[in-house]
């Protein structure tokens, strides 16, 4: 618990530490999407997120859902496994066909749990089992911004390294100009004073 007496950049900072995630990313709105056929669910889930700061989206089935992803690029995605006609593992197999890597939190029953193992071995970052309970809904969100956050920052670090080796074998083929005309001139400089 943080006591409500401390300024809020310090509380930012209480939270940075005990997530792992910086000010930036929890200054950024992340917009969550929500494949869920259940309207009262769906609403819990969306005033919770609302009230922390998140921006939900809805989806009733996977053809929606497919179409809000790719209108509205969600940061995450929380979907039901359980709407009908198995279009959450649809979505979900679809999405990923198309070279998705947007994280995907599924919701499931108990009695679901071996297509659950399935799903997460392949497919999911992580999973909630009904009934929803929003805290810890919340906690698997952080989780998988956190890991968003690692991933982005491991690109740009692929980038700078990428870059500086690029730059590293440019000044190495200089060198190497260089070391020959350095040669050059030196038989020059030897050939002059022979004579």
């Amino acid at each position: 618990l943080i006591p409500a007496t401390l300024p809020s950049s310090l509380i930012i900072d209480i939270i940075d530490i005990k997530h792992g995630i910086s000010s930036m990313d929890l200054a950024k709105v992340y917009k969550i999407l929500i494949v869920n056929d259940n309207s009262r669910e769906y609403e819990l889930i969306a005033s919770y997120l609302t009230e922390n700061g998140y921006m939900p989206l809805h989806a009733t089935n996977s053809n929606d859902a497919f179409k809000v992803y790719h209108s509205q690029k969600p940061h995450i995605i929380i979907i039901d496994l359980q709407l009908p006609d198995d279009q959450g593992l649809k979505f979900r197999k679809k999405i990923r066909k198309n070279g998705s890597i947007t994280p995907i939190v599924m919701i499931t029953e108990t009695h679901m749990l071996k297509t659950v193992t399935d799903f997460f071995l392949n497919e999911s970052d992580d999973y909630i089992i009904k009934p929803i309970q929003l805290k810890i809904l919340h906690k698997k969100i952080l989780q998988v911004i956190k890991t968003i956050t690692i991933v982005k920052e491991n690109d740009n670090l692929l980038q700078l390294t990428s870059k500086h080796e690029t730059q590293t074998a440019a000044l190495n083929n200089q060198i190497a100009e260089l070391s020959l005309i350095s040669n050059y001139l030196d038989n020059c400089v030897g050939l002059t004073e022979l004579t």
